[in-house]
């Protein structure tokens, strides 16, 4: 691996490019999470409708999804670090034009919802282009791809834990609009760190690109159209058996655990304890629990066999569709959220791991966008589907109508041949 910039040859001039990546994740996963708290609450402010509240969720969820699918074309193109700075840049630009606008010449629903749009558009690509430098970074430094994923996953869970509440904290203090300007600092500070600390990385650029049971003749970048190189993407996909395995997986199960967390369980909760404080205890016990098996992971990860940890992770996390559905007391409810919790953290860190060592460089931009928009679609669908569900026969019914599809899609892992042709990443 070559770098554009030169790196100090110590362990921690080795280490501190990847660990200034994970910091500047972890500067714009926070100001997402303040989006994803500020936003909502400002249109319900400024509008007073839970429907128009709603619409602006539908333009927050959309874009990024589209993002991931040609975003990382871009980044291919572009190059990580590039897509990186930009991308957060222009994101930070789009969450600050919205208090300017508010406070200035005034903010008509129709331009916060384009604002909205271009914000969340325009993050996507930087978010794969940070998810792509990892594996060269974790190279350089001699860390394990299962470290190296686990820390990303871990500062996904950490933004959260500390993003949500802080955002709450700063709307009673100093009212939602200003604490966007907050929200586009900390994406700004985020492309500061990356341009200056993260130095350039240069692609291996081979002539044919090795594919599972096919090569592909790797023509000139800037010869191929857009959407040629989007095809090329989706064609290593369709020819890995291994990963258009997991995407099915993934697709199934983040329709099922969208529907739970997004729709059943706030009504649960409201049913059966009419109290929010309860939903917060549940979201806190999980999100928590997961950010300890993280670093558990993190530590001992490279030395498990990572398809029987997938298969048996996923079978502990439907373990709270059984549980919720015989509505026990609130203790039980809380320890296995926090068991499925626990069971969530090697997930990620394993998909991506496995990601890393079967795509080529070249690619991986647009394998990685493509792939996690893929595995978001059933996403829109199950929140949708659940709600007729669930007023249809009732929640208990529902919960064990879901807790069984999750069932079924995850013992399916264990008979996947597929599965088995992991690679196991040697101790460090």
């Amino acid at each position: 691996m070559n770098l554009g910039t030169d790196v100090n040859t110590t362990k921690w001039g080795k280490s501190f490019p990847i660990m200034a990546l994970f910091f500047a994740n972890f500067l714009s996963l926070s100001g997402s999470a303040l989006t994803s708290i500020a936003i909502p609450w400002f249109v319900l402010q400024t509008t007073g409708s839970v429907v128009e509240m709603g619409v602006s969720a539908f333009f927050t969820i959309v874009p990024t999804i589209i993002a991931n699918i040609l975003g990382g074309v871009l980044v291919d193109r572009v190059g990580y670090k590039r897509v990186s700075v930009i991308g957060d840049l222009m994101a930070g630009a789009g969450i600050l034009l919205i208090p300017l606008f508010y406070h200035t010449i005034g903010l008509p629903f129709v331009v916060l919802l384009l604002l909205i749009f271009l914000a969340n558009l325009l993050n996507g690509p930087g978010g794969t282009a940070r998810l792509s430098m990892i594996p060269d970074l974790a190279e350089l430094a001699g860390m394990p791809f299962e470290r190296a994923t686990s820390i990303s996953q871990g500062i996904g869970h950490i933004s959260i834990l500390v993003g949500a509440p802080l955002a709450g904290v700063l709307i009673a203090l100093i009212g939602t609009s200003n604490l966007l300007w907050i929200d586009a600092f900390s994406f700004g500070l985020s492309a500061l760190v990356v341009a200056v600390a993260v130095p350039v990385l240069q692609k291996d650029t081979p002539e044919t690109i090795q594919q599972p049971g096919q090569q592909i003749e790797q023509e000139q970048t800037e010869k191929r159209g857009f959407l040629a190189d989007l095809q090329v993407g989706i064609r290593f996909i369709l020819g890995d058996t291994l990963i258009l395995a997991i995407l099915f997986t993934f697709v199934m199960t983040n329709l099922l655990d969208t529907s739970l967390t997004a729709v059943a369980i706030p009504f649960y909760v409201k049913q059966l304890f009419g109290n929010a404080v309860v939903l917060g205890l549940i979201d806190g016990f999980f999100v928590g629990a997961a950010l300890l098996g993280t670093v558990l992971y993190s530590a001992i990860g490279h030395h498990l066999r990572r398809e029987l940890t997938l298969a048996f992770a996923l079978v502990f996390v439907g373990l709270r569709f059984w549980v919720f559905a015989l509505v026990p007391p609130l203790y039980l409810i809380l320890l296995v959220t926090a068991v499925s919790g626990l069971a969530s953290s090697p997930l990620n860190p394993i998909v991506f791991t496995i990601a890393y060592e079967r795509i080529p460089s070249e690619l991986r931009g647009r394998v990685l966008g493509i792939s996690m928009a893929f595995a978001a679609l059933g996403m829109p669908l199950g929140v949708l589907a659940s709600g007729y569900l669930i007023s249809g026969i009732g929640i208990q019914k529902s919960l064990l109508i879901m807790g069984a599809c999750y069932l079924v899609v995850t013992l399916s892992l264990f008979l996947n041949p597929t599965l088995y042709k992991t690679k196991k990443t040697e101790a460090a």
